[in-house]
């Protein structure tokens, strides 16, 4: 094992050492010899390479502090993966940081790469350019640049903007032919639609005091309603009916007789 730091905190309560090893290790007996010397408590944390740089290290090879300990709370992992996506050297010692690992910041500026190689075709795919069909032999993510070998064995620098579509037109040059814009349109102007006007407001005419409501209806039972039912001259049939009864009862008189001279004189 490694003493990598000791810290006393504030009080004198403890003391906390931290260290590193390879295997694990028993240091029942050490912490019992540290506990009779110093009578106080010990404790003992093994700790990983990353947090030994976080503990120890001061500046990085870019000249600033390194992360894990001016910013980063935690530590996610960094694959060969990423160092490869963004083109930097495989070489040990430039992408190593002060923990011996990968570098953090490799973890960064992956995102984006990843977007940006979505947009680029891979090796070995066949694609179509102003100056002929060819092979994607190289590719640079960052400036989005593609390495072509043309069928004419021609190495070209091409950027992702000027391929072309497989059914794209070519001109006898082989530059690219732009597309005939549609030529304007003649024809009657259509009248935009006319808005409907809305209706006036009619006015409303509020009875005076002590006259009574015209439009006020008076509820009658619905058996009178069903009687007072107009016939097609515009008549009703109770007033009809009201007709019919006086003339039976005039022809139930005597002839002699005319109604209201029933007294004797």
């Amino acid at each position: 094992m490694r003493v990598v730091e000791c810290e006393c905190p504030f009080g004198g309560e403890r003391i906390i050492c931290y260290f590193t090893a390879v295997e694990r290790v028993d240091f029942r007996g050490l912490v019992k010899d540290l506990a009779r010397e110093y009578r106080t408590r010990i404790e003992m944390r093994q700790v990983g390479a990353r947090d030994e740089a976080r503990l120890l290290a001061d500046f990085e090879t870019c000249g600033r502090e390194v992360c894990c300990k001016s910013f980063l709370k935690t530590l996610k992992p960094i694959s060969m993966r990423m160092a490869k996506l963004q083109k930097s050297t495989l070489d040990p010692t430039q992408v190593s940081g002060r923990c011996g690992r990968l570098k953090c910041c490799l973890h960064y500026e992956n995102v984006g790469y990843e977007e940006l190689d979505k947009r680029l075709p891979r090796n070995g795919a066949r694609v179509h350019t102003s100056q002929g069909e060819g092979v994607v032999i190289s590719r640079q993510v960052l400036t989005q640049l593609l390495q072509i070998r043309t069928d004419a064995d021609v190495v070209l620098a091409v950027s992702i903007e000027d391929l072309l579509a497989p059914g794209e037109a070519k001109t006898a040059g082989g530059l690219r032919q732009p597309a005939a814009s549609p030529g304007p349109q003649r024809g009657r102007r259509q009248k935009p639609a006319e808005q409907e006007k809305p209706a006036p407001a009619t006015p409303s005419v509020e009875p005076r005091r002590g006259e009574p409501d015209q439009a006020a209806e008076v509820a009658e039972p619905d058996g009178n309603r069903a009687e007072e039912s107009k016939s097609p001259s515009g008549t009703s049939t109770k007033r009809r009916r009201r007709r019919g009864r006086g003339r039976r009862n005039r022809k139930r008189t005597p002839s002699g007789d005319k109604p209201g001279n029933e007294g004797g004189s």
